[in-house]
């Protein structure tokens, strides 16, 4: 009994540890994480009269499996923790070479990562604005979080300080509570929604007197074309960044958001360019293999090293590991001749997953 409890106890633990340290990013969720295991271990440590000091845990009676050979003997126990240890390590093998784990092995992202727009952006915020505090708010869950974490990254690595995170759920009727408690002294605010989020969201923000006080920056979605068509002034001088915008004024760019307004009645967003350039990228594969598609390894490998020149987003190649080099664009929402757009203010030019960091130690 006392075994799982002490169980039950070390994940209650690290479950409220994860919740403290994965609020923070970069330099301060190592500070966050090591102060904590640190600080538990010295009482551990120190706790001696419960805990054992350095001697570890005392009193506790080897575990019985109902075994032939007691594991209180230390001989009977590191052959059982062998023979664990090898069955792991071929569950694993197993794993990783059925189709399972094939599957995993091989999968090509051709759209983005979420914070490999926003990196970029925290420079391009620090070097091209007067805003140093910013508040953030977003999606509670994985791509609200990695939006907002790879501009905080940045941006605070550039001398900027995020003085606020709001995390409201996905689908929120109503961000009033969240827009009430958003400070009112920062220089601006970074939002990260899609969809109806978005329209709802920028529609309060305006109605709470916002929209014209503090300024509003964001992640690509807040404004992409996929919603911008139903918005008004409330989306006006909104800076983003994304690795598309249909505004884009490339040849390539121009005959595909032409063609697709003419059959559509509406601009293409990034989701529709994402779908045309994977395709794109297929094609170009298939190309390159003269169409031969039962060699699966040999496929896939291609695939992760094709490259499209004239993608309506520009250019796009893979790196290592399955993910695309490319372009990101600083876009502001725009109404020249009437109708809204997002103009790009500036390219940042074949930017990949890592940035500027070391992907190894990002890996690991």
């Amino acid at each position: 009994m006392a075994f799982v409890a002490g169980v039950v106890a070390a994940a209650g633990l690290a479950a409220a540890y994860g919740l403290l340290a994965t609020r923070a990013v970069g330099v301060y969720f190592l500070i966050i994480t090591l102060a904590l295991g640190m600080g538990t271990w010295g009482l551990a440590y120190r706790w001696s009269s419960v805990t054992g000091g350095g001697n570890g845990l005392l009193g506790i009676p080897p575990l019985d499996l109902g075994l032939p050979w007691p594991l209180g003997d230390p001989r009977h126990y590191y052959y059982f923790v062998l023979v664990v240890f090898a069955a792991v390590a071929f569950l694993l093998y197993r794993l990783v070479h059925c189709p399972f784990g094939l599957s995993l092995r091989y999968i090509v992202r051709t759209g983005w990562t979420s914070s490999q727009v926003n990196h970029p952006f925290g420079e391009w915020v620090v070097r091209n604005t007067r805003y140093r505090r910013v508040a953030t708010i977003g999606y509670d869950f994985a791509f609200g979080h990695e939006n907002a974490g790879g501009f905080q990254r940045v941006f605070e690595e550039l001398g900027g300080r995020v003085v606020q995170k709001l995390w409201p759920p996905i689908g929120a009727p109503d961000y009033g509570p969240y827009l009430a408690q958003l400070r009112r002294d920062v220089d601006a605010v970074y939002a990260i929604f899609s969809g109806a989020d978005a329209l709802r969201f920028l529609a309060q923000y305006r109605d709470f007197g916002l929209k014209g006080r503090i300024p509003l920056i964001g992640g690509g979605t807040l404004t992409d074309e996929h919603v911008l068509y139903q918005m008004g002034d409330e989306a006006l001088d909104i800076v983003t960044a994304l690795h598309y915008s249909a505004a884009l004024s490339t040849p390539a760019n121009r005959a595909f958001a032409s063609s697709y307004a003419r059959k559509f009645q509406r601009p293409p967003s990034y989701y529709s360019e994402n779908a045309y350039t994977a395709a794109r990228l297929i094609y170009e594969t298939l190309v390159q293999l003269r169409g031969n598609v039962e060699d699966k390894e040999t496929f896939l490998n291609s695939l992760r090293r094709a490259r499209v020149d004239d993608a309506p987003r520009g250019p796009i190649s893979m790196d290592p590991y399955g993910s695309p080099i490319q372009n990101v664009y600083i876009r502001r929402a725009e109404r020249p001749g009437g109708i809204l757009q997002k103009t790009v203010l500036f390219t940042y030019e074949k930017v990949s997953q890592f940035w500027k960091y070391d992907p190894e130690s990002k890996m690991t």
